[in-house]
């Protein structure tokens, strides 16, 4: 079994524990599940978090969020990379190169300049229509291979269960615990961001976050970077 470490200020480690909860199905991981924020109305859970160590010596990094918008409009903020830049906290994303039905489709190559300014370029690996969003990274993180994956799920009353999860290998242990903290907060951001955005249109209309000095004068973020880098992002 899996190595697993759950963190965050909220935390029942509890299974969900109705139907109106994704549930397991959902999560894919073992139960119990940790670093649950409970709804003040009801025993549903609006936020999740949770850390997992691979048998393939990979980690995992995974947060969830119940937001009330419908699912269309969640999983069409993160296809449509056109939106992102209204959304997050990158400072800029170019479409390097079209995929095969477009430039949201599979094969599509981006470069994000994030928030920090540093260089990163991922390529979608696959959308499937209103349930996931998967891409890989190209370069721009110190790590031996690196995957995202966004998954959208319909729950009652017309809201949505976005998931957003980062699983990626580094090449020494202490590198591994950094980017454990650092893609840790990138996930829980993202899934906050576009669960909010979808729900409250007028975010999308806020000003463009100003741009930060390049952290390192190549496009990898070396070692000494990695603390400033977590925080700026």
């Amino acid at each position: 079994m899996p190595a697993r470490r759950c963190s965050g200020a909220f935390a029942t480690c509890a299974p969900p524990a109705s139907i109106s909860s994704p549930g397991p199905t959902f999560f894919s991981r073992t139960a119990p599940f940790c670093s649950i924020r409970r709804s003040s109305r009801t025993s549903e859970f609006s936020f999740y978090f949770q850390e997992d160590k691979l048998s393939d010596n990979s980690t995992s990094v995974t947060a969830a969020w119940i937001s009330s918008a419908p699912l269309d409009t969640l999983f069409e903020l993160v296809r449509d990379q056109s939106t992102w830049v209204s959304w997050t906290d990158i400072q800029s994303l170019e479409i390097e190169s079209v995929g095969d039905a477009g430039p949201n489709s599979v094969g599509a190559v981006r470069k994000i300049i994030g928030a920090s300014g540093t260089e990163i370029r991922e390529r979608i690996a696959e959308v499937a229509e209103g349930k996931r969003v998967r891409y890989e990274l190209l370069s721009g993180l110190p790590v031996v291979k690196y995957e995202g994956l966004t998954e959208f799920q319909a729950v009652p009353d017309g809201r949505t269960l976005v998931r957003w999860t980062s699983t990626f290998a580094a090449e020494t242990p202490e590198l591994t615990a950094e980017l454990s903290v650092f893609l840790g907060r990138l996930v829980r951001k993202m899934v906050r961001q576009v669960a909010l955005a979808a729900q409250i249109p007028a975010l999308l209309n806020r000003p463009v976050r100003k741009p930060h000095s390049p952290l390192s004068s190549g496009k990898h973020v070396i070692m000494h970077d990695l603390p400033r880098y977590q925080r700026l992002y």
